[in-house]
């Protein structure tokens, strides 16, 4: 009656008066997804989440996550997913930190005239980020900690605030003589 089912019971078991509770586990097809990789039907006697993880030598790292839990009961059909999620840790050396400009004005240039009084430089940086990743793809980047390598240096610009004067109206030439 119920093909392809597997009976066990320890040879050191007892049987006492009340009998013996046998669970009978027969062979089911589920839908198993491991993190990136591409969704897999199998059959396999597994009666729970974690049956079906061991059956398929399927390990969780610290962080990673199954659905349904590991003790869920399974029937034909059932689906699980593991979300495989790693956080680390990633240094980048050599980070550039963009350098500020700053404006000075100026009374004695016009307003639409500028002139760079020193030119800017980049400053550089070590930076530690923990990177944490969910089947493969980046969803969360933190800084946790910087060493400044190198200070940026602000760009220093003088920007004109003399109005010009308004252009004298040029005159109309006096009409030639007609003789």
């Amino acid at each position: 009656r119920f093909e392809q089912a597997d009976l066990s019971v320890s040879r050191g078991a007892e049987i006492d008066r009340g009998g013996l509770d046998v669970e009978v586990v027969t062979p089911k097809k589920f839908r198993v997804k491991d993190g990136a990789k591409k969704p897999v039907t199998k059959k396999l006697t597994a009666l729970t989440t974690r049956d079906v993880l061991q059956e398929l030598d399927i390990e969780l790292g610290k962080h990673d996550k199954v659905a349904p839990k590991p003790k869920k009961q399974l029937s034909d059909g059932g689906k699980v997913t593991v979300t495989r999620i790693n956080v680390a840790k990633k240094q980048v050396e050599g980070e550039t930190i963009d350098n500020d400009m700053v404006e000075r004005t100026d009374d004695s240039m016009y307003e639409d005239e500028e002139e760079v009084v020193r030119e800017g430089r980049d400053g550089l940086r070590n930076a530690t980020y923990r990177v944490r990743t969910v089947n493969g793809e980046v969803v969360n980047r933190t800084l946790v900690d910087t060493e400044v390598t190198r200070k940026p240096v602000d760009r220093v610009v003088k920007v004109g605030t003399k109005e010009r004067p308004e252009p004298e109206p040029e005159s109309d030439p006096a009409p030639a003589a007609n003789y």
